[in-house]
C-alpha cells in the first residue's frame, strides 16, 4: 500500500497590501513523497476576482528543477474555483529517483505560482515480480493458491538491488505475523489456508505485495457403489451373494482437470502391519469386484495424491439348511388335532427365516412362520399342504426342498341312538352301539368292543381306533327320568267327612288305600275321599305316571278323630241328612233339605263335583237347590259333595247324589 503524504498549506484569511487582484500569492507542497503518492498541493490566491471558468493546475519539474516544456501536469483533475484552493496529485512512478520542483498554474488569468523546490521523491521497492511461490499452484477458476493438504509451502519475498537494502513485514489474514519482520525476513512457511501478504520497506518509501490465497485440497478419492440386483449398499460397503459381480467407481475429475487412478488392497504381513498392494491393471475409474476384500483408490491430478479410506466388499454364501421334522422321527403324517414340528437344520443368528405352504397355485407366507421351527397343525392348515423354507442372510436368499405334510382324517364314529341323551326309568336299561368304521372300540368302562348295556345315570364314551392310527371319540349321557309324586300332606277329620285330596307330580294318577274307603274317582288328582264313619287311622297311597312313562309311589295318611262333643242327637240330625235328591218334579226329594242342621240359622251352601270343582254357592240357603249350577242349568245325574257353613264355621260336610230318572 503506498504513503500517502500531505501537506496543507497555511491558509491566510487577511488581504495583505501588497497583493495585487488576481495573483497567486503562494503555493505549498510536501518536502518529500514517494513515487505513486498521492500529495496534496495548497493553493492560496491574493484576490477573488479569477474569471469564470478558472482552473488550476500542478507542474512537476525535471529531478534538475527545470521546468521544461511540454509542461509536466501531475494533479489527478483540473481544479475550478477561487481563493485558498486544495489539488490532489499523484507522484509519477516511471521518474528518477531525486529533488524536484511544484508550481501551479492558473487560466483565466493565465497566472504561475511559487515554485516550491527541493522536494524529495524516493524510489518504491520493486515487487513487480510478486512472490516466488514453491509447493503451490494457481488456480485461475477460483483465483486461489493451491497446496496438498498436509504439505509446506514456501514464501519467497523480493531481493533488493545490489547495494540496497529490503525490510520485510509479514501479514497473515490481514494481521502482522508476530516474528516475521525486519531484513531477513525474506521467506515465509505456510501450513494452513489463509491469505498472506508482504510489505517491504526501501528507505522511506514502502509498498505491499497482493495478497495472496492459499487454501490446501485433496483430489476426491471418494469410492461409490452401483446399485443393482441383490446388492446391498452402505456408506463404506458394498454386500451381495456370491456368484454376483458389484461395480465400484471413483470420482470424476472436475472440468479442465485429469485424474489417474489406481486401486489398491491389503493384507497383514509378517509383523501383523496391514500393508496396501496395488491391484494389477486396475487403473480405471471403475473396478468390478466379486470376492470379499478391502479396497482403496488412490487418486492423483498431477499435483496431490490422496488415497481413500478402506472400503469393503462382502460376498455372502448361500444359507443352505436341511429342513426336516423334530424329532427327526417324527411322522409327516398327523391325525386331526394332532401336530408336528418342522425345522431348519441350521439356525444362525442373523439369518432370516420365511415358512411358507402351497395353495391355489400358489406358495403362501405362513401367518406368525418366521422362526427357524414351524408347528403344524389343523388349525393352520385344513388338509394335506406342501411346505418349505426360505432363508436369507441379508443378501443371498435360499429356498429349501419341500415337505408335504399329510392330514389323516379321524375315524367316523357314533352311536345307535342318535341323541345325546338318553333317559332311563329306574331300573330300566339300555343297549348302547357304536357304529362307524373304527377297527376297535373301547369304552370308558373299560370295555371291549361295539356295544355295552348300561342301567345307571352317568357320561359313556367310547373311542375308536381307525386302520391308519387315528382315534376319535364320541359320548353319551344317561339320565333317569324321576318324576316326583306327591300325595299333599296329612289330614285329620271327622268320621264320615270328606276329605279332598291334593296330588301333584304325574300325567295321570291312581289312589287306593290300605283299608276301604270312599273315592270320588281314583284317577283324579284331587279326588273327595271318606276315609272312616269312626275315629281311625288310614294310609292313602298315590301311584303317579310321569310324562316319560316313568312312575313314582308318594303316600299320606288321614287321621279320623272322634267329635269334641259326642252328642247323640247330632249324629240323629246327621241319620236324617238326605244323601239324595230326585228333582224330577214330583214333589218329592226335589230339593236338598238340610233344615234340621241349620235348626234355624243363616249358613252358606256349597256344592262340588267329582273333581272338586265348585258348582254352585248360595251365601243364605233356603234350602231350595234342586241340582243346578249358579246358572240354573241342571247337573247332570251323579255324586256332589256338600259344605254348609253357618257363621264361619262348617255345621256339615257330606255327599249328596242328583238322580233325575228315579220315578
Amino acid at each position: 500500500m503506498k504513503n500517502v503524504l500531505q501537506s496543507i498549506g497555511l491558509m491566510i484569511a487577511a488581504t495583505f497590501p501588497f497583493m495585487l487582484s488576481g495573483q497567486i500569492v503562494s503555493t505549498n507542497a510536501p518536502s518529500q513523497a514517494c513515487m505513486g503518492d498521492t500529495i496534496t498541493v495548497s493553493v492560496l490566491v491574493g484576490s477573488s476576482n479569477f474569471n469564470v471558468g478558472n482552473t488550476y493546475r500542478v507542474e512537476l519539474s525535471d529531478n534538475n528543477n527545470n521546468f521544461d516544456p511540454p509542461a509536466n501536469f501531475i494533479e489527478i483533475a483540473p481544479v475550478a474555483g477561487t481563493g485558498s484552493t486544495p489539488i490532489e496529485c499523484i507522484v509519477p512512478t516511471g521518474i528518477p529517483q531525486g529533488s524536484y520542483s511544484i508550481r501551479v498554474h492558473s487560466t483565466n488569468p493565465p497566472t504561475i505560482g511559487d515554485t516550491v523546490a527541493g522536494i524529495i521523491i524516493g524510489r518504491l521497492p520493486d515487487l513487480s515480480a510478486g512472490l516466488d511461490i514453491e509447493n503451490a499452484r494457481f488456480n485461475p477458476i477460483l483465483g486461489d493458491w493451491r497446496f496438498c493438504e498436509g504439505d509446506t509451502v514456501i514464501l519467497r519475498a523480493p531481493k533488493a538491488p545490489p547495494g540496497e537494502t529490503y525490510n520485510y513485514r509479514w501479514y497473515e489474514g490481514g494481521a502482522q505475523i508476530p516474528g516475521q519482520t525486519g531484513s531477513g525476513a525474506d521467506t515465509l512457511i505456510v501450513t494452513q489456508q489463509q491469505s498472506y501478504r508482504l510489505r517491504v520497506t526501501l528507505g522511506l518509501c514502502t509498498d505491499f505485495t497482493d495478497s495472496y490465497v492459499f487454501s490446501d485440497y485433496l483430489p476426491d478419492a471418494d469410492i461409490t457403489p452401483q446399485p443393482g440386483p441383490g446388492i446391498l449398499i452402505s456408506v463404506d460397503t458394498i454386500r451381495f451373494c456370491e456368484g454376483t459381480v458389484g461395480t465400484l467407481e471413483g470420482p470424476t475429475p472436475p472440468a479442465g482437470s485429469a485424474y489417474t487412478y489406481q486401486w489398491f488392497s491389503d493384507s497383514i504381513n509378517l509383523l501383523g502391519q496391514t500393508v496396501l498392494f496395488p491391484l494389477p491393471a486396475d487403473t480405471n475409474r471403475i473396478l468390478e469386484v466379486d470376492s470379499a476384500m478391502r479396497v482403496y483408490l488412490q487418486v492423483n491430478d498431477s499435483f496431490c495424491t490422496n488415497l481413500s479410506d478402506a472400503f469393503y466388499v462382502k460376498v455372502d454364501t448361500m444359507p443352505m439348511s436341511s429342513v426336516t421334522t423334530a424329532p427327526s422321527t417324527a411322522s409327516l403324517s398327523i391325525c386331526i388335532n394332532d401336530s408336528v414340528f418342522l425345522t431348519a437344520g441350521d439356525t444362525v443368528p442373523g439369518w432370516t427365516y420365511r415358512w411358507q405352504f402351497f395353495t391355489i397355485g400358489n406358495w403362501v407366507d405362513v401367518p406368525n412362520g418366521d422362526q427357524p421351527s414351524l408347528k403344524v397343525d389343523t388349525n393352520l392348515i385344513p388338509d394335506t399342504t406342501d411346505f418349505r423354507l426360505v432363508i436369507n442372510n441379508g443378501t443371498c436368499w435360499w429356498t429349501s426342498d419341500t415337505l408335504r405334510v399329510n392330514i389323516v382324517p379321524l375315524p367316523n364314529i357314533r352311536f345307535n341312538i342318535s341323541e345325546d341323551t338318553v333317559r332311563l326309568c329306574p331300573g330300566d336299561s339300555i343297549l348302547l352301539v357304536a357304529q362307524g368304521n373304527s377297527s376297535s372300540y373301547t369304552w370308558s368302562t373299560g370295555t371291549v368292543g361295539t356295544s355295552i348295556y348300561v342301567n345307571a345315570p352317568g357320561t359313556y364314551s367310547v373311542t375308536g381306533v381307525g386302520a391308519n392310527g387315528c382315534s376319535n371319540d364320541t359320548s353319551i349321557t344317561v339320565i333317569y327320568f324321576n318324576p316326583n309324586a306327591d300325595a299333599g300332606p296329612d289330614q285329620t277329620t271327622n268320621p264320615d267327612s270328606v276329605v279332598q285330596l291334593n296330588g301333584s307330580g304325574g300325567v295321570s294318577y291312581f289312589w287306593y288305600a290300605n283299608k276301604p274307603v270312599f273315592f270320588s274317582n281314583q284317577f283324579s288328582s284331587n279326588p273327595f275321599t271318606i276315609a272312616s264313619n269312626k275315629p281311625d287311622t288310614v294310609t292313602y297311597y298315590l301311584q303317579i305316571v310321569g310324562a316319560n312313562g316313568c312312575t313314582d309311589l308318594d303316600s299320606m295318611q288321614v287321621f279320623v278323630l272322634p267329635l269334641d262333643v259326642p252328642d247323640p242327637e247330632y249324629f240323629e240330625v246327621l241319620d236324617r241328612v238326605p244323601n239324595l235328591i230326585t228333582p224330577n218334579g214330583d214333589g218329592y226329594n226335589d230339593a236338598l233339605n238340610l233344615s234340621e242342621i241349620m235348626d234355624g240359622d243363616a249358613c252358606k251352601l256349597t256344592i262340588m263335583n267329582r273333581w272338586g270343582a265348585e258348582v254352585f254357592t248360595a251365601e243364605n240357603y233356603n234350602n231350595n237347590w234342586t241340582g243346578v249350577d249358579n246358572g240354573g242349568t241342571e247337573l247332570s245325574d251323579g255324586a256332589y259333595f256338600v259344605i254348609l257353613d253357618c257363621d264361619g264355621n262348617v255345621r256339615y260336610k257330606g255327599s249328596v247324589t242328583i238322580l233325575r230318572n228315579n220315578q
